[in-house]
């Protein structure tokens, strides 16, 4: 399972399931694998080990960028 670090706050992480709600969970940094940051993606295993998952990270943003793309904005500009 892979789980999304949206962002830190101070000694906990604030962690995205990958669950159809897309639950937030807060995990104690002390116990999520040194090095972790924002942004990144842990992979958890069945034996409980745990590693920062680059590859995962990089095709998640790959499909956020894709998905702003997708959407049209309309700006107005500010004296109309």
């Amino acid at each position: 399972m892979d789980i999304f670090v949206e962002r830190t706050e101070g000694d906990y992480a604030l962690c995205r399931l990958p669950d159809k709600e897309k639950h937030l969970i807060r995990l104690p940094l002390r116990e999520l694998p040194e090095g972790v940051k924002e942004l990144d993606v842990i992979t958890l295993k069945t034996s409980g080990a745990m590693f920062i998952n680059s590859y995962a990270k990089e095709c998640r943003m790959e499909n956020i960028a894709k998905a702003l793309k997708c959407k049209k904005y309309h700006f107005i500009p500010k004296n109309e």
